[in-house]
């Protein structure tokens, strides 16, 4: 089992730290994949606290619905699952397992696969890496699922800042008494017994000492860090779109024609090889470079370079005209 880890020392010592490791390849093996299952069924989230209280005959067909990658048909789903509100959360477990979610994510190595970005991306969210500590300025994850988890465990990775980890006080300390009193249980056990905390998590902002005296002790433990990206970073970084673009200019490069992007006809000189350039029918689009040409000489001061009317693939006749 060992041997599908790649292990840190980084975080070796104390049991509240998240491990410092990442599985050896992007699939799980099937025994380590029934390892983590049966432990998820043993604790479960709370959404899915029924798995904890099922008969072992249940969890096995369960186990084995969760694992199987082939094609569903509704009655096999209701005759698994049962009720719609917990066949929300097996189709989750079910993607993450069956599809090898879970595997490609435990395989992306921390600050170097991915990462949480500097403040000037403007994003809490984990982000792709272009190299060791390099990350991209651009890309993001666009699989949900993939994003979330990545952003877990670069956390975990990580730990938290002070500023990061005092705004994480200042949620739990504005939060209903009943689930301050909650979140502060999963607390309280990390905290030495000399070291101050309320047992409701009312803590005082404005006792600096105090706040200062927490943060070694709890800003690298899970379920700070769990809270914090619960709270703080998925709450306000989150979004739902309708739908997504999953194509580029490139991606249709296969194509005799470019289809569905805007230009004149000076920009097929940019087209990649295997796209070639059609005019369009209509005079009111295909005049579109003599209007260009003419509002970039009427309005530009300085001298810009123009194309003759009759360009084609092969080249262009060039000419230099000082504007007015």
């Amino acid at each position: 089992m060992e041997s599908e880890f790649v292990w840190s020392k980084k975080n070796a010592g104390r049991t509240s730290q998240f491990p410092g490791v990442y599985t050896a390849r992007p699939q799980l093996c099937d025994s380590l994949v029934k390892r983590i299952l049966r432990s998820f069924f043993e604790n479960p989230a709370a959404p899915c606290a029924w798995m904890s209280t099922t008969n072992r005959e249940a969890l096995r067909a369960l186990e084995d619905f969760i694992t199987d990658p082939s094609p569903l048909n509704q009655q096999t789903v209701t005759f698994t699952v049962g009720t719609e509100d917990r066949c929300e959360h097996v189709m989750f477990l079910r993607g993450l397992f069956a599809h090898d979610v879970l595997g490609f994510i435990l395989n992306r190595r921390p600050q170097e696969n991915y990462g949480v970005p500097p403040a000037s991306r403007g994003t809490l969210l984990a982000v792709p890496y272009d190299a060791a500590d390099v990350p991209s300025m651009r890309s993001h994850f666009a699989q949900p699922d993939v994003c979330i988890g990545l952003t877990f465990l670069a956390y975990f990775h990580r730990g938290l800042t002070f500023d990061q980890f005092h705004q994480a006080v200042k949620v739990l300390v504005e939060m209903p008494a009943a689930l301050r009193t909650r979140e502060a249980r999963l607390w309280q056990p990390l905290i030495p017994h000399e070291v101050s905390f309320p047992a409701d998590g009312d803590v005082d902002l404005n006792n600096v000492a105090m706040v200062t005296e927490l943060y070694p002790i709890l800003h690298d433990t899970i379920p700070v860090i769990g809270f914090w990206v619960r709270f703080c970073v998925l709450e306000q970084e989150c979004k739902h779109f309708p739908s997504m673009l999953m194509g580029s200019a490139w991606d249709i490069a296969n194509v005799p024609r470019a289809v569905g992007f805007s230009g004149t006809s000076d920009a097929q000189c940019l087209l990649p090889e295997s796209i070639r350039f059609e005019d369009h029918p209509s005079d009111a689009i295909s005049g579109a470079t003599g209007q260009m040409i003419r509002l970039v000489t009427k309005h530009t001061i300085g001298t810009v370079e123009t194309i003759a009317a009759s360009v084609n693939t092969a080249g262009r006749s060039d000419g230099c005209a000082p504007c007015p």
